[in-house]
C-alpha cells in the first residue's frame, strides 16, 4: 500500500543520511510527523485481528514475510504487518540521539505512539524476530531521554530492554557466529538487526 511505500522510502533515506532526515523532520515537519505517526500507529492497532495473529499457529508464516520485496497476493494481513514494521523502524531512526524526538512520541489524543508500541501483542515481546523489530525502537526512544524512559517504565520493565540488549550483544560475539540457533533467531533482513539501527554503545 502507498503508506507503507512512503514510510519505506523514509527508512531508505535514514540509512543513507540519518542526520539529514532528522534535521528535516525536526525543522520542517515537527508537529506533523508526530501526528502522522500517531495516526498510522492507531490504524495498525485498530486491526487487532491482524496484529493479534502473531499469537496464532500462522506466526511462522507471518514473520517470514518481514522483507523488502513487494507484498504477496495474500496480503491485506501482510500489508498492515509491513506498515507496522516499517513504522517501528522509522520511529527508531528518528528518535536515536535526537533531543526533539520525545515530542514526536507523545503525540496522540488517547495513546501516544510510544504507548501503542508498548501495547503491541505479546509475540512482539517473546518471539525473537518480532522482539528485534520492536525493542530496538523502544530502546532508542529511552536512550538519553528521561521523558521517553518514564513513559516506557509505566508500560514495561526496563529489565526487558536490558535483557534484549544483552542477548543481542551475545549474538554478536565471536563464539556465537557459528551458532545456528542464533542465526535462526535473527530477522531475515540486516535492516532489522539492532546493530544496524542503534549504536553498540547504548546501555540502559
Amino acid at each position: 500500500n502507498m503508506a507503507c511505500i512512503c514510510v519505506r522510502v523514509l527508512n531508505n533515506v535514514a540509512r543513507l543520511d540519518l542526520p539529514f532526515l532528522q534535521s528535516f523532520l525536526n525543522d520542517e515537519m515537527h508537529l506533523e510527523f508526530g501526528q502522522i505517526l500517531s495516526l498510522l500507529m492507531s490504524f495498525c492497532g485498530s486491526h487487532s485481528d491482524v496484529t493479534s495473529a502473531s499469537a496464532s499457529a500462522s506466526l511462522g508464516s507471518i514473520v517470514e514475510n518481514v522483507h523488502d520485496g513487494p507484498l504477496d497476493s495474500l496480503s491485506a494481513i501482510f500489508g498492515v504487518r509491513d506498515l507496522l514494521h516499517e513504522l517501528l523502524l522509522l520511529a527508531g531512526y528518528v528518535c536515536i540521539e535526537n533531543s526533539l524526538a520525545f515530542e514526536f512520541f507523545q503525540s496522540g489524543k488517547i495513546r501516544s505512539p510510544l504507548q501503542r508500541m508498548c501495547a503491541l501483542p505479546i509475540a512482539y515481546f517473546t518471539h525473537p524476530r518480532l522482539k528485534a523489530i520492536l525493542l530496538a525502537t523502544i530502546v532508542a526512544a529511552c536512550y538519553d531521554n528521561e521523558g521517553g524512559r518514564a513513559m516506557v517504565e509505566q508500560e514495561l520493565s526496563i529489565d526487558l530492554l536490558r535483557d534484549f540488549l544483552a542477548d543481542e550483544q551475545r549474538a554478536l560475539s565471536p563464539c556465537a557466529l557459528g551458532d545456528a540457533s542464533i542465526v535462526e533467531a535473527t530477522p531475515l533482513h540486516p535492516k532489522w538487526l539492532r546493530s544496524n539501527r542503534i549504536p553498540a554503545s547504548i546501555v540502559l
